[in-house]
């Protein structure tokens, strides 16, 4: 591949673009025509009433009008992948758009932090593949990441060109021979679909495993919320029977509430399916991770670019002793929907010690660190912002109690119910969160019934911004937050209460490293 090269994304990300759209116009017309079907059907019933052709041409404009948007929204997209254009301008990647508004990003290869690729299921139909390109710039890596869907022999050829590009820009020996073999085609890692000879990989059982760990409490209450719900309305309506229309609503209400279950159910269901033959290896100075079902990931992940690492333990994993390890690192993550830096499935601890001494002994000590609770003294400035709460919901139940006083009941149970609620929240995090400061590790342990871990090297912090009220000020403790060079969701991580003298010795080690 020559250095300076030129290309559109495939054909088929015009309709990647359009996907949703055409979902969510097809739910509205249908739901239009349902309304326009239960008028004609009224008028039918009705002996008196005409059925005009004006109620039929209501609905050839309904379905008319939905495929005219929808073939404009084509068109649209179509010229914008006519007019944009991806090159490789010597050691930069340039991303114009000539359309009426002309847009043009450059980025340095020095700049792209990982390179990795995705298949989902449509992409896996058509045989092409997602190359996605991280930025490690703190301001510009929420604007200029970069997705580009290519078939598979092109997606392979520019993931390998990008590689030995980076390799050129990087000033680590082992990395440059590792990339010329890739440019060479020699690289074990080379084929997106070569099974390579990973350092772990984890079986059915593991991903079950994990899957059950992973259960999110919110939506399993709303599946069984759902589920309840629906069965309530079975029920009703057998007892009250359907009446002269009602059937379209319980229709609209049973989609409504079908989209709400199967949301939820995917939630919960994806975290067993998602890391099918989940694979990892380290080679280098790089992490090598696959795994996918539905979605295929493929990431090559320096790790120079990993800021920190993160433990989580999620309620179940708590009261079994279970740790899941992510990375945090630069460019991967900058929104809630992308696929996070994730490392290992959940297991026991010392099958994480073990996994983590393999893939990232940087690291491996760190889980080793013991970590202090936060002061008890806390207490004192968690009392006063409680009582603060109580003095402001008391008063609120007064005066509503005064408006509405039929409701006296439940606004009685409410405001006891939810003081209860933070007053058990603040007994948790004062057993949850901590944290520890020792010469090669900062350690930041924070939540409430779910834990996190977060292990940072003192060179990948920016900066340390540290908090005290009045009160702290007094109980010599401070809390505070810290900066990393890592994605929008990461980029700030909370520091707990500590005691004051702890301060100059985390600010020593930071002037060490």
């Amino acid at each position: 591949m020559d250095n300076n090269i030129r290309f559109r994304n495939h054909f088929s990300i015009i309709f990647e673009q359009v996907g949703s759209l055409l979902i969510f116009l097809t739910l509205i017309a249908f739901n239009t025509l349902i309304q326009q079907f239960s008028t004609l059907k009224e008028q039918a019933a009705d002996i008196s009433a005409v059925v005009t052709p004006d109620d039929f041409n209501t609905l050839l404009w309904i379905a008319l009008g939905t495929l005219a948007v929808f073939v404009c929204t084509i068109g649209y997209q179509l010229i914008i992948w006519s007019k944009t254009y991806i090159s490789i301008q010597n050691n930069t990647l340039v991303l114009e758009r000539n359309t009426w508004n002309q847009k043009k990003h450059t980025i340095g290869i020095k700049n792209i932090s990982n390179v990795n690729t995705e298949q989902n299921l449509f992409e896996m139909l058509i045989g092409t593949y997602k190359v996605k390109l991280d930025t490690n710039s703190l301001s510009t890596a929420d604007s200029t990441d970069v997705k580009i869907v290519l078939k598979k022999a092109d997606a392979e050829q520019f993931r390998r060109h990008l590689m030995s590009l980076m390799a050129q820009n990087n000033v680590s020996p082992d990395d440059n021979a590792e990339n010329t073999d890739e440019m060479s085609g020699e690289s074990t890692f080379s084929d997106l679909e070569h099974d390579f000879p990973c350092d772990i990989s984890l079986g059915m059982g593991d991903m079950l495993i994990h899957g059950f760990f992973s259960i999110d409490l919110f939506s399993l209450l709303i599946v069984v919320g759902t589920i309840t719900f629906a069965v309530q309305g079975i029920l009703d309506t057998f007892h009250q029977g359907i009446g002269n229309g009602k059937i379209f609503e319980i229709l609209i209400e049973l989609v409504f509430v079908a989209t709400l279950f199967f949301s939820s159910l995917w939630n919960i269901v994806k975290g067993f399916i998602r890391y099918y033959h989940f694979r990892v290896a380290r080679v280098n100075d790089r992490l090598y991770i696959r795994y996918g079902f539905f979605k295929k990931v493929n990431y090559t992940i320096p790790v120079d670019k990993i800021n920190a690492l993160k433990l989580t333990q999620s309620v179940f994993a708590r009261m079994t002793g279970r740790y899941m390890a992510e990375m945090i690192n630069v460019g991967m993550g900058d929104n809630a929907s992308e696929q996070k830096a994730f490392l290992l499935l959940y297991a026991k601890r010392n099958k994480i010690k073990e996994r983590l001494d393999l893939l990232l002994p940087e690291f491996a000590d760190a889980i080793e660190q013991p970590v202090h609770l936060q002061p008890s003294s806390v207490w004192y400035v968690w009392s006063v912002s409680y009582a603060v709460y109580c003095l402001c919901a008391a008063g609120t139940a007064y005066f509503g109690i005064k408006l509405f006083p039929e409701f006296c009941p439940l606004i009685l149970i409410a405001t006891a119910g939810i003081s209860i609620l933070i007053l058990l929240y603040l007994i948790f995090k004062s057993r949850t969160e901590g944290s520890s400061a020792a010469k090669e590790h900062l350690v930041l342990v924070k939540g409430c019934l779910r834990k996190q871990f977060i292990f940072l090297n003192y060179d990948k912090i920016q900066y340390i911004q540290l908090k005290q009220n009045f009160l702290a000020k007094r109980l010599n403790i401070q809390k505070g937050v810290l900066y990393l060079l890592a994605s929008s969701l990461n980029r700030t991580q909370r520091i707990p209460y500590f005691y004051e003298e702890a301060a100059e010795e985390l600010k020593k080690y930071i002037l060490q490293r």
